[in-house]
């Protein structure tokens, strides 16, 4: 004769069975401890669905660090949390770096958290505020170039691309002289084509600086107000393309 333990405890080892079995149906072996702790409202053959990921908070600073929630939703109903089943990435890494559903934050700006199981996934938009940067070699992943840069150029003023042509580079002109605390500096880009056309990408841009203490810009319109004596890294990014300028600042 079975103990009353014994039928307690019958329930709990079906409901792992099934969520183990669930999960393995969509690809991955689960370990029969997190399954366990997953959710008891997964039954024996239900299908992933979905994924939704959130998080309790939209901003974090530099340093900081945040754990989204990831739920995996099946058609019948039953939900596991995804957390260590979800394979995860970061938009721009450079920005905030995620694994296993901790977000951190390494330097000012916003980046996509993409949550993803099998064919399904979900994001969530997450803003690093602050200073400084965790990762040196961030702050010079697009520094391309040197003295004979496009950089340091002028802009042709015109848009001159014609039918047909392809975008092979970014390029963002340097202020030709330092800022003084407290003035702004409308920067000033072109998306180059293979032809030889250029087209004004100053709208169609993203701006960031790698050290706003100096100098900050506004992340659409390129527009840079000089805050402190130093230097910083403006960055431009349009999709795989990217250019930089160095700013200085003075009194």
């Amino acid at each position: 004769m079975r103990s009353p333990r014994a039928r307690r405890l019958a329930p709990a080892a079906l409901l792992l069975s099934a969520a183990v079995a669930s999960l393995a149906a969509c690809g991955d072996a689960a370990t029969a401890p997190e399954a366990a702790r997953a959710s008891a409202a997964v039954q024996m053959g239900e299908r992933l669905v979905g994924v939704v990921v959130t998080s309790p908070q939209a901003q974090i600073g530099v340093g900081a660090s945040v754990t989204l929630k990831t739920t995996l939703r099946f058609h019948l109903g039953g939900t596991l949390s995804g957390n260590g089943w979800a394979s995860w990435a970061s938009s721009d890494p450079c920005v905030a770096t995620v694994k296993l559903g901790i977000v951190k934050g390494v330097a000012p700006g916003t980046a996509l958290i993409i949550a993803q199981r099998n064919a399904f996934a979900d994001t969530v938009k997450i803003t690093v505020t602050g200073t400084g940067n965790l990762d040196p070699a961030c702050a010079t992943r697009y520094v391309v170039g040197g003295p004979t840069d496009e950089s340091n150029g002028t802009p042709l003023g015109r848009n001159t691309v014609t039918s047909g042509e392809t975008m092979t580079k970014l390029v963002l002109y340097a202020p030709k002289a330092a800022l003084r605390i407290g003035s702004t500096y409308q920067l000033a880009s072109e998306m180059w084509y293979n032809r030889g056309g250029r087209y004004d990408g100053t709208k169609w841009l993203s701006f960031r600086s790698t050290n706003p203490a100096a100098a900050s810009v506004a992340p659409m319109g390129g527009l840079v107000t000089a805050r402190g004596v130093g230097t910083t890294r403006v960055i431009a990014t349009l999709g795989q393309y990217a250019d930089t300028v160095l700013v200085t600042v003075t009194r």
